[in-house]
């Protein structure tokens, strides 16, 4: 059975942290509205003794439902490495992973598939998201970054 937590955009700006096992993650829907997520990344938390939590494969479902708890309306967007699988320093980013993502959603779902070792839990600092939407002015537009989750929409 899927674990699935609720996070509010502003949620990320204060410290959260994620202890949860496989099939577990959490779900936004961002404040600036429907987007087209092309890219992400993940950042190791800071404990060394921790490093066997590291997510190694996620998947990343969209919707533009209303009635998200109910399961039923998410589309797999991604189904692969977190790319942090090379990376074992901690506190730090992994690579950016690209998205081959053709469709806007107003909701994001992340889960965890598997980890690097045997612990019971999952454990990852943050979580970046990177897409695009459509803007009627010829600016770019930046939200705040000070948090632990952030989505760029280069117009």
């Amino acid at each position: 059975m899927l674990d699935i937590h609720k996070i509010e955009e502003d949620d990320f700006f204060r410290r959260l942290s994620i202890y949860l096992g496989i099939d577990t993650g959490f779900y936004l829907t961002p404040n600036a509205g429907q987007s087209l997520l092309v890219r992400f990344r993940l950042a190791t938390v800071n404990k060394d003794s921790e490093r066997n939590r590291d997510p190694i494969t996620i998947i990343i479902e969209g919707s533009n439902s209303d009635q998200l708890e109910k399961g039923a309306s998410w589309k797999l967007i991604y189904n692969g490495p977190s790319g942090i699988a090379k990376n074992t320093h901690r506190s730090t980013y992994g690579d950016f992973v690209d998205i081959h993502n053709t469709i806007s959603y107003a909701s994001y779902r992340f889960l965890v598939t598997k980890k690097r070792g045997i612990d019971v839990s999952v454990e990852y600092s943050e979580v970046e998201f990177y897409g695009s939407r459509n803007c009627s002015e010829s600016t770019t537009q930046i939200p705040s970054t000070k948090g632990k989750y952030c989505i760029v929409y280069p117009c």
